[in-house]
């Protein structure tokens, strides 16, 4: 995923303005209200806006959902490098599972390269977008709270308890020199314990700015999973 600098812009309005029209959009980006609406339409997919008639808002306007769009543009080009880095362990016919992370969605567009993938997620942004990827997609289910695109609690942890997958890629916060994992956010890290349990290889997905860390909630140690991808 690719933001241009028109999308960014578009974007930028919203979050200060909460709500746009396309008009509005157009005369503020100084380009016709047709490419307004393509734009519009592509961030709506990628889950970064909600379009209602005639304009469109920050998906979740309100919540915490825009700081997401911070967070997918930082270190954007270390975490596509990783998720490249990452596919070469991706076969055909494979069940994947893929944490809430923003480092994990960028894998969405490489899954969907590959023949005959199940993937199972509790993260709602992933989902939508492997869904119009046109890959097989079961959602967790569970509790969002804050308006965060993330599903969490007891319903999502069900879920994956119920399920085996052959491989899992997720990321965290934080890992430390002595190779500890955590996270700041419990109740992620519980859903994350899971899927490392149910998935038979494990693999943390981390940039370089994250080592040497440390948060409050051990998820695991560095010997507890298979392969660590970093961008280098």
């Amino acid at each position: 995923m690719k933001l241009s600098e028109r999308e960014r812009q578009i974007i930028e309005i919203l979050k200060k303005e909460k709500y746009a029209s396309v008009e509005h959009l157009a005369k503020m980006t100084y380009i016709s209200a047709s490419s307004v609406r393509r734009d519009l339409a592509r961030l709506e997919q990628m889950g970064f806006v909600e379009r209602s008639y005639g304009g469109a808002s920050i998906a979740g306007s309100g919540t915490d959902t825009p700081h997401l769009v911070a967070r997918m543009a930082k270190n954007a080009r270390a975490k596509r490098k990783i998720a490249q880095k990452a596919s070469r362990l991706l076969k055909d016919g494979m069940t994947v599972i893929l944490d809430s992370s923003t480092t994990a969605y960028y894998m969405v567009d490489l899954i969907a390269e590959k023949k005959n993938i199940t993937l199972i997620t509790n993260g709602i942004y992933t989902a939508q977008r492997a869904i119009g990827k046109g890959i097989t997609v079961y959602l967790t289910g569970g509790r969002s709270e804050g308006g965060r695109p993330v599903l969490t609690g007891s319903y999502a942890e069900e879920a994956l308890e119920k399920m085996n997958a052959d491989i899992v890629f997720f990321s965290s916060m934080a890992m430390t020199d002595s190779g500890v994992i955590c996270d700041c956010t419990e109740s992620e890290n519980k859903i994350r314990k899971i899927m490392l349990k149910r998935a038979s290889v494990k693999v943390l997905l981390i940039d370089k700015s994250k080592l040497g860390k440390n948060a409050q909630h051990v998820l695991c140690s560095k010997d507890d999973v298979d392969h660590i991808i970093t961008e280098e």
